[in-house]
């Protein structure tokens, strides 16, 4: 059976699940291993590889926009109501619909 890599990077965990249902998906035609990016997986012997990571400001995630998506500032967070890409345009005032509201668990 041919082999496959699944990597990630997740901050909160969404990427890992996308990241996850990839492999689900994947599993009945390869032997999978999904591992988070930081773990460095070898990728050598893989038929395919797969890469997953979040986008911040316009681009892949760095040391810097990592600590702004964690830190943010005290008035994005009281302002944050939305999830995902709406989320982050309705902070930025750059988008007026609807959005996909978060739901309390």
């Amino acid at each position: 059976m041919m082999k496959a890599l699944v990597m990630y990077e997740s901050m909160f965990g969404n990427t890992e699940t996308v990241a996850r249902a990839v492999a689900d998906g994947m599993a009945g035609l390869f032997e999978v291993t999904v591992a988070d990016v930081r773990t460095m997986p070898r990728a050598s012997g893989m038929d395919v590889i797969v890469v997953g990571a979040p986008t911040h400001a316009f681009g892949l995630s760095r040391p810097s926009t990592r600590r702004n998506a964690v830190g943010g500032s005290a008035r994005r967070r009281r302002r944050r109501r939305t999830a995902g890409m709406a989320g982050h345009l309705a902070a930025t005032n750059r988008y007026r619909g609807g959005g996909v509201r978060h739901q309390d668990r």
